[in-house]
């Protein structure tokens, strides 16, 4: 049976706003601009000690800012200060600065910053007008957190601390599949799978495919169906009828947001009169080969520059494009399903970890869940 958890206001396990006295004629400083949405500290810059207020807040390594006015506290800036060397730094009026007492850990202080039951409770105690509205100090000595001894919050921030690591794991892996994608579409496209590229006659598009616009949905509100909707910026909906049996590609015919972005269409589908689609393809290209081709070739280069962007059938007919044997374009698009394939699995698991982060924090921080629960979490992923 679990013990009954006790209470502490918040600004019990730290100091708020210290005061300290930066003893460089170069001072350290963090702006708003210099932390993420996501709390974290993106640059320290400098600025002579001339040009700052003995009112602005002053922090040192192990410090934790958090954004006091809106909209920023409640996209969640803020961040855990390191890199100071051990120096004083300051920063932007906007921030709150909180310290950790001896006894608290400060990597939990600044994970219970980034919770959003936090972020949410503060929200509720902003005062001041609109667009100027900011968390008072007060708000700290009334929000409650549970008195947890400095080793179970040590565990809490450590077990929060692996999380994150593994999410900036991934999230590093995606940025470099993103280069590794482009790179190789953009080699295979100049230069085939064996530096054969030059020898790939070349046509116009309207050799190699016929385009039409779209067609309005019949139904004004598309019933649930397994047949997708396909837009200017791709998959919008489902429904039960189709246009096309496919394999087709579409190309965004209007609009900022999808204009000239182009879209494999594998089987059945319904195309919209926001995009064109391929009524017909040359028997000697492959839809999904073309498809990335386009992608490649980046079609929103042509849209017009003056009033809607739009793309039209006659900007896209004349354009290049070659003709690979058929055989090397299935073995090209092979290969980029393969990347995809791979970009696709790291952003599922990616994702199933910022969930399971956010899930464990607010269950971590107020004691809903114990920390060996989450530890063995952790040791099943």
């Amino acid at each position: 049976m679990r013990k009954q958890t006790h209470y502490v206001p918040l600004a019990n396990l730290v100091e708020i706003n210290p005061k300290d006295y930066p003893n460089s004629e170069v001072v350290h400083y963090i702006a708003m601009e210099d932390v993420s949405d996501n709390a974290e500290l993106l640059r320290i810059g400098e600025r002579p000690r001339s040009e700052l207020s003995p009112g602005q807040p002053t922090f040192r390594d192990g410090d934790v800012l958090f954004a006091k006015i809106t909209p920023c506290m409640e996209n969640g800036k803020g961040a855990f200060v390191s890199g100071l060397d051990g120096k004083i730094g300051q920063g932007s009026t906007e921030f709150h600065v909180l310290r950790a007492r001896n006894g608290t850990n400060s990597r939990f202080i600044y994970h219970w910053t980034r919770s959003k039951y936090l972020r949410r409770s503060a929200a509720a105690m902003m005062t001041g007008s609109a667009g100027q509205r900011r968390v008072p100090r007060q708000f700290f000595e009334r929000f409650l957190v549970p008195a947890f001894n400095e080793l179970e919050q040590q565990r809490i921030a450590e077990t929060l601390d692996t999380l994150d690591g593994l999410i900036s794991n991934f999230h590093a892996y995606a940025t470099k599949l993103k280069l590794v994608q482009a790179g190789t579409v953009s080699r295979l496209m100049t230069h085939g799978l064996s530096g054969n590229a030059s020898s790939w006659p070349q046509f116009a598009c309207k050799d190699a495919f016929s385009l039409s616009s779209g067609l309005p949905y019949p139904a004004p509100q598309p019933i649930e169906g397994k047949t997708p909707i396909y837009g200017a910026s791709g998959i919008s909906g489902y429904g039960d009828r189709q246009l096309t049996p496919g394999p087709t590609f579409t190309i965004g015919r209007v609009g900022e947001g999808g204009v000239g972005i182009v879209h494999h269409v594998p089987g059945a589908a319904w195309i919209t009169d926001n995009a064109l689609w391929a009524t017909s393809i040359n028997p000697g290209w492959h839809a999904e080969f073309i498809a990335r081709y386009l992608s490649w070739f980046n079609l929103r280069r042509v849209r017009s520059q003056t009033g809607q962007p739009l793309v039209t059938q006659g900007v896209i007919s004349p354009l290049p494009i070659p003709k690979p044997p058929k055989a090397e374009q299935l073995q090209i698009v092979s290969i980029l399903q393969s990347l995809d394939e791979a970009a696709e699995k790291n952003n599922a698991e990616l994702e199933k970890l910022r969930i399971l982060k956010y899930g464990l924090m607010d269950d971590l921080l107020t004691g809903r869940v114990r920390v060996s629960e989450a530890e063995a979490v952790l040791e099943d992923l």
